[in-house]
């Protein structure tokens, strides 16, 4: 491990800005800057292959603020081919920042005052690499050249700890890391990525290293959305190009995912599933904590084993009283005293398994997790298009069984069934 050494107090905020016409939406970003109550402030602003007159107009912006400031300076990123290399400018902007503390903003963002001397303090109060603020949506216009807010909302806020590794809770400018605290290898954006590279960066710092989330509620910046599909989000009209694009970057995240190893417990794990069920994250939040859950393994000092955790949840969950359909097709005893139960269960609306316990009813103890299947049979014969309807799973050949399970659309369930 090689971590940074850095014996000062400055924080390093690194902006990326490619589009000279947008000067004044720079102009604004570099304003919200300069009234930080936090006293040592470096900005470092990466452009993009940007020519002498370009280059001399940023500079003339940067001349406005310099003495705000206890640095600011442009560098200049040199490509050998145009495109979007927004990842490339801000591990340009990394390599050249002094401070201890690093923060990122986009051109087109604003931070409020308090941002850096609140979550520094708090990563000096708790120890912590990295701290986490609040974020307000701002969708906006643009008529006359200017930019006209339409609408101002908190964005999440409310949201359990692990639902960032659902989607990505925190912009790139609403936290502060310790350099001190961190690998210098962990310090990069993907070069080949133009979209997804914020949200696949924070979700390996924040799966390997301790944070501060006490003011993800409370707005410490404003993230700016043009409703005429101007900022980089599958938003407003996307094309068919765009959408493409945002598969391709999903996909990218999903393996990042899939690479993670994060420590939590069942109270984690419980505040997620119940902020699934009263919050829609992006019309799937079911079938996206679904895909955290088979992705990502999860494990603490007390609990090793993902499914026993995961059964350990279900198991503690409030009866449900919806009726669902619970089959089993075979029930096969073996000689050491277990059974294997092979069946299937749809839930209201004909919903596909999420997880299914069986336990005992005289023995609490005596819990299995089922391993879900697809079950194409069953989907034609109710006419879905999904799959996982089947569950196979072996238990202790003893007296009636509890079963609990949860669809894919978050709805829980009980039945049982009489091992005779």
């Amino acid at each position: 491990m090689s971590i940074n050494h850095f014996d000062n107090e400055l924080v390093s905020v690194i902006i990326r800005f490619h589009d000279i016409k947008r000067i004044d939406y720079l102009d604004q970003c570099l304003f919200s800057l300069v009234g930080q109550q936090y006293d040592e402030v470096e900005v470092i602003i990466a452009t993009q292959n940007f020519g002498e007159a370009e280059t001399r107009r940023v500079n003339q912006t940067i001349e406005r603020y310099a003495s705000y400031l206890t640095a600011i300076r442009a560098i200049n990123v040199t490509l050998d081919r145009p495109g979007d290399a927004r990842s490339t400018l801000i591990n340009n902007g990394i390599s050249a920042a002094t401070g201890r503390y690093l923060a990122f903003l986009d051109y087109d963002d604003t931070v409020y005052a308090n941002i850096y001397s609140t979550l520094i303090s708090q990563i000096k109060k708790t120890g912590c690499a990295i701290a986490l603020g609040g974020t307000n949506r701002v969708d906006y216009f643009v008529a006359g050249g200017q930019r006209h807010k339409k609408t101002k909302n908190r964005l999440f806020g409310d949201a359990p700890k692990l639902a960032f590794f659902v989607e990505n809770q925190y912009p790139i400018h609403s936290y502060v890391i310790d350099r001190n605290a961190i690998d210098k290898e962990h310090f990069y954006f993907d070069s080949g990525q133009s979209r997804n590279e914020d949200y696949a960066f924070l979700l390996r710092i924040l799966a390997q290293y301790p944070s501060d989330d006490s003011f993800a509620a409370t707005p410490m910046c404003d993230y700016y959305i043009n409703v005429d599909g101007g900022n980089t989000i599958l938003a407003y009209g996307a094309t068919a190009t765009d959408r493409a694009k945002w598969r391709q970057a999903q996909n990218y995240v999903d393996d990042v995912k899939r690479s993670l190893i994060i420590e939590t417990n069942v109270d984690d794990i419980r505040n997620l599933y119940e902020w699934s069920k009263d919050r829609n994250v992006n019309h799937d939040s079911a079938a996206k904590i679904q895909q955290l859950q088979a992705d990502v393994e999860l494990s603490d000092n007390r609990i090793k084993n993902y499914e026993t955790m995961i059964g350990k949840l279900v198991a503690q969950l409030p009866p449900g009283n919806v009726p669902a359909t619970v089959v089993i097709d075979a029930i096969n005893s073996s000689r050491n005293g277990e059974a294997r139960i092979v069946g299937w269960a749809v839930g209201r609306n004909n919903t596909p398994l999420s997880f299914l316990i069986f336990r005992s009813a005289s023995q609490p103890d005596a819990m299995s997790v089922a391993t879900l299947l697809p079950r194409l049979d069953v989907a034609a014969h109710i006419g879905s298009d999904q799959q996982m309807f089947g569950y196979d799973v072996t238990v202790p050949f003893i007296d009636t069984y509890d079963v609990k399970f949860i669809d894919a659309a978050g709805v829980i369930y009980e039945s049982k069934v009489e091992m005779q």
